[in-house]
């Protein structure tokens, strides 16, 4: 091919005439070719699904883009939806797959399980394989699917999905050995998980709650600094100053917003007294409560798995790898 045939027209020329169906098989027809060649590893896998924000016109019909929750906090753009299955080890893409912007990561994640199983005999994903995945894409149907179907899983589970194992103070698990010593506490137990008894590791990271401190110290100061501003306002509004009036309702409504972070609804009590006409705020910080949630919530995960004679550590690390698909 002449170079003047690879200009920007000529290949949109070309993409033009490609359809899904087409491009499907030709990532079929590479991955395959790939695994065979350079002996990729189907041990290890990761799947993980994200949403870019496009700039198409709004009269730009597309059944794809859609307004969703936007990864990128932006309100204002339609979003495309993308879903990938990589190798662990290297990160090499196997599967990838458009959804529109505006599903869910766990309505995605069923999607990815259907493709994977029409792909099943170009993509040999069988009982040696385990598939890594975020907590976003856990339900119950999703867990009895994969219950059924060959697909041996690692994934982050939603601590309210598994009240026992959350419930663990940190003292009580022990420090793994190996790569992650002194590093991951971890304990490996049998619970109920949607009414099923199933294998969960519940495990602190001292690094993840060192990350996470800072964030929510800076959500305390500024829920500590609207509640003052509610309080202020409604103190002058009590002795007459002009302005417009907060009834009860209207200042406990601004007051649950004040809070409306994760975890602040625990630290803080609050109570808005007092008629419409004289509405008063009293609220405190609770100083226990944040002691438990740094002791025994933060730096927490709870892991799901059909792994049931693994041992913690590998256990923790297959998740791991899962965020470098992230990336």
């Amino acid at each position: 091919i002449q170079a003047a045939g690879l200009d920007a027209r000529r290949a949109d020329e070309a993409l033009s005439r490609l359809r899904s169906g087409d491009l499907e098989e030709v990532e079929a027809r590479i991955t395959q070719r790939a695994i065979e060649v350079h002996k990729l590893s189907l041990e290890k896998l990761t799947f993980d699904a994200t949403n870019f924000d496009s700039y198409a016109a709004a009269g730009t019909q597309s059944c794809l883009l859609k307004r969703g929750n936007a990864k990128s906090k932006r309100k204002n753009l339609r979003l495309l939806g993308l879903g990938m299955l990589v190798t662990a080890d290297g990160g090499v893409p196997l599967l990838s797959f458009p959804y529109p912007g505006n599903k869910a990561d766990v309505t995605s994640f069923k999607s990815f399980l259907r493709r994977v199983k029409l792909r099943a005999d170009r993509l040999p994903i069988d009982q040696e394989s385990t598939i890594a995945f975020d907590g976003g894409n856990i339900s119950k149907e999703v867990v009895q699917y994969l219950d059924d179907s060959s697909f041996q899983f690692v994934a982050r589970l939603p601590h309210e999905h598994a009240v026992e194992a959350s419930a663990i103070p940190t003292r009580e698990l022990p420090w793994l050995k190996g790569t992650l010593a002194k590093k991951v506490r971890a304990k490996k137990m049998k619970t109920k998980v949607y009414g099923v008894e199933r294998t969960v590791v519940a495990t602190f990271s001292e690094s993840m709650r060192d990350s996470q401190v800072p964030g929510i110290q800076r959500d305390i100061r500024k829920a500590k600094e609207s509640l003052a501003a509610i309080d202020d306002r409604l103190k002058r509004q009590a002795a007459g100053e002009r302005h417009k009036p907060l009834s009860a309702a209207q200042a406990r409504v601004k007051a649950l917003k004040a809070l409306d972070r994760e975890h602040l609804a625990k630290l803080f009590r609050f109570d808005v007294s007092g008629d419409d006409a004289a509405p008063a705020l009293t609220y405190e910080f609770d100083s226990a409560a944040w002691e438990d949630l740094f002791e025994n919530r933060l730096g927490r995960t709870l892991i799901i798995t059909s792994r049931h004679q693994w041992a913690p550590e590998k256990i923790v690390i297959a998740l791991r790898k899962q965020s470098h698909v992230e990336d």
